[in-house]
């Protein structure tokens, strides 16, 4: 059975085409095991006879080769599982078809005409694979078969039936075997074909089910259950009346590409779009046509149940008079003509053309085009979207019991969130939803045009970019579309993350916008990825954060960079003769030349799973609307194990940056323990191995970069990671999705080995003392609330019965610290740097203080002081300074109250805006005194005060940056004078950092 599924892996199907409907006549090894040990003593042996031979029954739910089939060919096809590139098995339908030899015919075809053996790859290096010996394995089998199979065999199974067996093959009476012949592939890519350890079983547990997948299943074996209600449109091949089904799935494939590269390399897209656009523009008009083609041709029946599903609105006459006959629109246009004197008529168009600019346009099947191609999108980038089965029948059951309209809030972990709600919504016959998206995702090149085919509505998120008459018609278009479709997706504004941590939600007026207090539903979702796509940009943004210098974006919104199609989508072009016109294209062949030495260069753009959790449903007449929808899409988060290894590695710090096999599986074995006992649901399935976890993790952290090796020495594994800023900050991401798990045993681990073994009445007063200091920077920090006494004395109870001499339970918690001491080395950075505001100046623009708190903290690696890179990111500069705010050790102050002209002309040279606050220090709080007590817990990495005087010779290092001559003050070559020392010292110190840091971004001239 293993050499059979082999060749499925080679695109060699070995079962006749005429065996579809036959059932298998394969049973699992265990069951025959048991049924042999079982039976015989049942046997009843006399000397002058032979024993009695039983036949083995097949499994009462025996499947037919049609499905099993469906089955192999599903796990071979998942881009993870693939060994091949471009040849990929025919799906059921195609190779059970009605005319036997014409499927002999393209089997032929399919296997004499496949790629060359160099496509053929592992997930480390080519397989050495002999073509001629599987083309005589797959002959012989196929011979052997077609010779059982000339006749139907019926085998007695009469006395086997009357052994009492029942009680011990029972279990095998409700077997999946479209589950058991997928893990038989999985177990043949691991065993026969050297798949290697990083490959995680295909299957999931009872509790859930797969968004992507699981319709393949359920058409196969159930087609009248779930997949009723789900269109046959979007899982078929693409229609074409012009091109072949080969030059279609090769189309289909350089789409897929162009549009993951928008997705993953964005500013390397936007430069390259002279080169793709030719062919992005061309292949999707084509497609577009086609598509209008065959909605137009399907039967009334099929033409009604996809319009059922999809309530578009059409009619833009009717939208428009809805919307200018709101209240607040009338008010607005009122308000805005009184005050500049413009007619009324005039604002009133004015109001239309802002309508107009965020219309929604598509039509009935450019959005089955998007659902369709959304799921080949899909499935060529993830290996499974994984969804519990008791979250959605919480979320059906809610949503049908209720009248009130829907409102999907995804957590933003990526741009893909909101489409995935709304595939997820036409997956599971849930209301689907319009999208409501920041402008800036309508500048994603393909991606973009996606979201507009798929209804997508393109809004100004920044409330101070809105004038009154746009926030007016903006609201009262929101509310319109609510009440004609039903549903919307929409994030929180400024939640998506650079570091992996929850951002506090920004209120701009969405949710007031679109909020119905006595008719509406929100519906929190959390998703997390096993591999973020466009995570290298983030952590790139996250370092290199734009300075005050800097008045252009790579990506900013100018003509060069808008989409690829208009803004109003119209109908394709109706010459059907131009359709090869890109043959002709210079630019488009050079990009699809580029596309096939890509694809020679890599093999799998899978990115691992989605792990995605729906939170309780939240009616809109509660308060604090927003921090609740936070609150509960905390809470119906799915950890991953990726998370885990990322955590454990990023310990490894500690040690040299290398760390041993066994001790990562001790640790994760830990860390799992702990997260099952709260009872917090992660995609780790019993029967998985921790080793097959460790390695399928490190392969998707370290794809594509060096930021993880593996060293063999002597039978002996050791995993070393890089200290590049880049890779750590990719895997603290990762690993900061597990903090606010962890984060107060970890500080009660930070108190514990900050005290040492010492145990008296004077140390509990102090272990209180500094978990109470510590507990209360992180409450601000996580924008939580707890009862730091009562957590307190959970803790202490929980761990008093560890033995302080026990080395294990000292590495535990050594390894829970190292989960917040980054964290802990960035507020004492920070403080370091606000040092400044001690003695050197009176206030620092808040946008500064990252970039001082970025160089102090280079100084501080480079010195030996701190060994966390964290402390270079700009999100963790940020998040500190908002705790110390809360804290009471800062406030704010206008710049304009604060400063004088001079001071406010020279901010504004610099790129700093006098709209912006300034931060100064609370009189009542010493800086000091809390980096000392920051100081106090720190991770000690050698003896002795290895931390005395690193506040102090920081403040010497920014006395340095302020210290001036003539030839070198800003402020006198601007030809400005400043009375106030501290001003200027504020200005040059502004002016120093913007040069050193990264001069070639200044725009500044001396």
């Amino acid at each position: 059975m293993s050499a059979w599924l082999a060749l499925f892996s080679q695109s060699i199907p070995v079962i006749e085409p005429d065996q579809g409907q036959r059932p298998v006549d394969i049973v699992p090894v265990d069951y025959v095991s048991k049924c042999i040990i079982y039976s015989v003593p049942q046997l009843a042996h006399k000397k002058e006879s032979l024993a009695t031979i039983y036949h083995i029954p097949p499994l009462p739910t025996s499947i037919t080769w049609y499905q099993a089939y469906t089955a192999i060919q599903d796990y071979w096809s998942r881009p993870n599982n693939a060994l091949l590139l471009d040849q990929k098995l025919p799906t059921a339908k195609n190779y059970f078809s009605a005319n036997k030899t014409l499927t002999k015919a393209r089997f032929l075809i399919r296997y004499y005409f496949r790629p060359n053996a160099k496509n053929t790859v592992t997930t480390s290096k080519k397989l050495d694979i002999d073509q001629s010996k599987w083309l005589e394995l797959a002959s012989n089998i196929r011979n052997n078969l077609a010779k059982q199979h000339t006749h139907q065999w019926q085998y007695d199974t009469t006395h086997f039936q009357q052994l009492p067996l029942t009680k011990y093959i029972d279990k095998y009476c409700g077997l999946d075997e479209y589950n058991y012949f997928m893990q038989s592939c999985y177990g043949t890519k691991i065993y026969s074909l050297h798949g290697g350890v990083h490959v995680r079983a295909p299957t999931l547990d009872d509790t859930s089910t797969c968004a992507l997948y699981s319709i393949d299943k359920s058409k196969t074996m159930a087609p009248d259950e779930e997949n009723q209600y789900y269109p046959e449109v979007i899982d078929e091949p693409f229609p074409s009346i012009v091109y072949t089904e080969e030059e279609m799935k090769q189309r289909m494939k350089d789409m897929m590409d162009i549009t993951i590269k928008s997705l993953h390399h964005l500013a390397q897209s936007l430069k390259e779009e002279k080169v793709w656009k030719p062919v992005w523009i061309e292949y999707i008009n084509d497609t577009l046509e086609d598509w209008c083609t065959m909605i137009e041709t399907l039967d009334t029946n099929s033409k009604n149940n996809l319009a059922k599903r999809w309530r578009l609105t059409g009619n833009t006459e009717m939208t428009k008079v809805a919307v200018l006959n709101d209240p607040n629109v009338i008010e607005a246009i009122q308000q805005v003509s009184k005050r500049s004197g413009m007619p009324a008529e005039k604002v009133m168009e004015e109001a239309i053309r802002s309508l107009n600019r965020i219309q929604e346009r598509t039509q009935l099947p450019y959005a089955w085009f998007a659902a369709s191609f959304l799921e080949k999108l899909l499935k060529n980038m993830f290996s499974c979207i994984r969804i519990n089965k008791d979250d959605l029948a919480k979320i059906q059951k809610a949503i049908g019991e209720t009248e009130k309209k829907i409102i999907y809030v995804p957590v933003s972990r990526t741009v893909l969130d909101p489409i995935i709600v709304w595939f997820i919504a036409i997956r599971y016959n849930l209301p689907i939803p319009v999208l409501l998206l920041d402008e800036a995702l309508a500048i994603l090149g393909p991606f973009s045009d996606i979201l507009r085919l798929a209804g997508a509505v393109f809004i100004k998120r920044d409330p101070h970019g809105r004038s009154t008459l746009t926030t007016a018609v903006t609201s009262a278009y929101l509310r319109h579309l609510l009440r004609e479709r039903g549903a919307v997706t929409m994030v929180l504004e400024k939640v998506r993350s650079r570091s992996g941590l929850y951002q506090k939600p920004f209120d701009d007026g969405m949710l007031s916008m679109i909020q119905d207090k006595e008719n509406a539903l929100f519906i929190p979702v959390n998703m997390t990825y096993e591999e973020v796509p466009d995570l290298a940009n983030l952590v790139k943004h996250g370092l290199h954060h734009p300075k005050a210098g800097k008045n252009v974006s790579s990506l900013s919104r100018s003509r060069s960079y808008r989409m690829s199609t208009p803004t109003k989508v119209s109908r394709p072009s109706d010459s059907r003769a131009q359709r090869v016109r890109s043959r002709s294209l210079g630019h488009g062949q050079l990009h699809l030349l580029k596309l096939e030495e890509d694809r020679d260069k890599t093999h799998v753009h899978h990115y691992g799973k989605i792990l995605i959790g729906f939170g309780n449903p939240i009616s809109s007449d509660t308060g604090d609307l927003a921090d609740k929808i936070q609150k509960e899409q905390k809470k119906s988060a799915v950890l991953s194990p990726v998370s885990l290894v990322a955590a454990i590695l990023l310990y490894s710090r500690v040690q040299g940056n290398v760390i041993d096999l066994e001790t990562v599986k001790k640790y994760l074995g830990y860390l799992y323990e702990f997260i099952r006992a709260q009872g917090i649901p992660i995609d780790w399935q019993d029967f998985e191995d921790s080793e097959n976890i460790i390695f399928y993790s490190i392969r998707l952290l370290e794809k594509g970069s060096d930021a993880i090796t593996i060293e063999e020495k002597n039978n002996h594994t050791a995993i070393r990671i890089s200290i590049e800023s880049d890779s750590i900050l990719q895997l603290a991401y990762y690993a900061n999705q597990l903090q606010e798990i962890f984060v107060l045993d970890s500080i009660f681990a930070v108190v514990y080995l900050s005290l040492g073994s010492k145990g008296n009445n004077d140390t509990n007063v102090t272990f209180f003392e500094r978990f109470e200091f510590l507990a209360t920077l992180f409450q601000y920090y996580f924008s939580a609330n707890w009862n730091i006494k009562e957590e307190y004395n959970h803790l202490t109870e929980k761990y008093k019965q560890n033995d302080k001499d026990d080395i294990n339970n000292n590495q535990y918690f050594n390894l829970l610290a190292s989960f917040v001491y980054p964290t802990i080395d960035s507020f004492w950075v920070t403080l370091c740097a606000l040092s400044a505001l001690l003695d050197d100046v009176k206030a620092l623009p808040y946008s500064l203080v990252p970039l001082l708190t970025q160089w102090i903290g280079m100084h501080l690696i480079s010195g030996r002081r701190t060994i966390y890179s964290e402390v270079l990111s700009a999100e963790y500069s940020q998040n500190t300074l908002k705790s110390l705010f809360q804290f009471g050790l800062l406030d704010t102050q206008s710049a304009k109250m604060l400063l004088s002209p001079d001071a406010q002309m020279l901010m504004q040279v610099l790129g700093f805006s006098t709209n912006e606050n300034l931060i100064v220090r609370q009189e009542q709080h010493d800086i000091r005194q809390v980096c000392k007590q920051i100081e106090q817990v720190r991770i000690k990495l050698e003896e002795g005060p290895s931390s005395s005087y690193v506040f102090e010779k920081c403040q010497n290092q920014i006395k340095s940056l302020i210290k001036t001559k003539d030839n070198t003050c800003f402020s006198k070559k601007q030809g400005a004078t400043l009375v106030d020392a501290k001003e200027e010292a504020m200005i040059q110190l502004g002016y120093t950092l913007i040069q050193s840091m990264e001069p070639s971004l200044s725009h500044v001239s001396p």
